[in-house]
């Protein structure tokens, strides 16, 4: 019989590689749908919009319910969002399915990690958050980049069906979804909603106060990654590649996951041995800022692009977990949800300026974005570690 966390790590892994049928061309389909990279920036904005709003209050009603019906609910929602990308032939269109992925991310968000996480320490399966997510991490990505190939070579010959195919795979893991192990009523509070609320606000300003540079280091992270996640596909065509084919960005697309999935083997081992994780960080963002100058060459974007994935992956899940192990277990995803919603704030208000940089200065305005982001999160996580040491030592 599987182990309950063997399950949701299934299933947790074969959505994200079902959605990743479409992940190497998502932002090129749009294009050869007519939409613009200044109309992808609203939408990408729109969709941060959404979540803005409903990030913290469904991942408060999973954490007080069932997180179990919150990853069900946000499997079928992308299933949807997935159908409407498939006939979607207007921008208004586009914005109907990008408002189901909101939700289906918004229903997802932490409540997932806290789901895999409880039932992993419930088993005496390790309480080392950084081990427990950089090991899903590891095989996650690799899952995806393989789906993302597929997806790639199936696009060649019939765009659309990409999207229903893979809306027929998420189906299909939503179902075995419900053989995941139930945690309905697993939280009871007699407090009010807006109570609870008015509470967590006052919970979250603290966790802010007591570590501000690890917080605002998760939300430069957040903004970097996704940044690399929504432009990737639009640098390379801005790079003087036109004659790359859709394997061929299949194939970059899998070495960008690649990289993530190399990120979560090295937490992996660094964790293992107790080294210092920062030490990678520190070294793969500064080679980030090296290369970033070589940037117009193919070869330069790639090695660009892999670093860059790396590093950002290495230090997004490394900072994140520190900050996950140290939130309640009772409301564990929605304390997550919150930093995350600080992220996407931030993200709705940089997305379009982002796609400004890149169509008046090219690829040489995304590189300077990417270099001050980085910077950012050194100067944090350096004087977030000085802080820390202060403390202990004064303890």
């Amino acid at each position: 019989m599987l182990k309950k966390a063997t399950i949701i790590s299934f299933v947790g892994i074969s959505y994200s590689s079902a959605r990743m049928l479409i992940g190497a061309f998502s932002v090129l389909y749009l294009i050869k749908k007519n939409i613009t990279i200044e109309q992808i920036g609203i939408l990408k904005s729109f969709q941060f919009a959404v979540i803005l709003f409903i990030d913290t209050p469904l991942s408060y009603l999973a954490d007080k319910y069932s997180r179990k019906f919150s990853i069900v609910a946000a499997i079928y929602a992308a299933a949807t969002w997935l159908l409407l990308m498939g006939i979607a032939n207007s921008f208004y269109m586009f914005l109907l399915a990008e408002f189901f992925n909101a939700i289906s991310l918004g229903l997802m968000s932490g409540t997932f990690n806290a789901y895999l996480y409880k039932m992993k320490t419930d088993q005496n399966y390790g309480g080392n958050a950084l081990l427990v997510f950089s090991r899903y991490q590891k095989h996650q990505y690799i899952a995806m980049g393989v789906f993302a190939l597929i997806g790639s070579i199936i696009y060649q010959y019939a765009d659309n069906l990409v999207w229903f195919l893979a809306a027929a795979i998420v189906l299909f893991v939503g179902v075995l979804a419900f053989f995941m192990p139930s945690d309905a009523s697993k939280i009871s509070s007699s407090k009010p909603l807006g109570y609870f609320f008015h509470d967590l606000i006052l919970s979250i300003i603290d966790i802010v106060k007591s570590n501000p540079y690890r917080t605002s280091a998760i939300v430069i992270l957040g903004v970097l990654l996704q940044s690399l996640i929504q432009f990737w596909q639009i640098i390379i065509k801005l790079c003087d590649c036109a004659a790359l084919s859709k394997i061929d960005y299949a194939m970059i697309f899998f070495i960008i996951l690649l990289a993530q999935s190399f990120a979560g083997k090295t937490i992996e081992e660094i964790t293992k041995k107790n080294k210092k994780v920062n030490v990678t960080l520190f070294l793969f963002i500064s080679m980030v800022l090296s290369l970033s100058v070589v940037y117009k060459d193919i070869v330069g974007v790639l090695i660009f692009l892999f670093i860059s994935f790396y590093s950002t992956g290495i230090g997004n899940t490394v900072v994140s977990s520190l900050f996950f192990s140290s939130s309640p277990e009772s409301l564990r995803g929605t304390y997550v949800s919150s930093v995350g919603v600080m992220t996407k704030l931030v993200l709705f208000a940089s997305l379009p300026l982002i796609s400004f940089i890149i169509g008046r200065f090219g690829i040489y305005g995304f590189a300077v974005f990417c270099c001050t982001l980085s910077f950012a999160t050194i100067f944090l996580i350096r004087n977030g570690e000085k802080k820390l040491d202060v403390v202990h030592s004064e303890n």
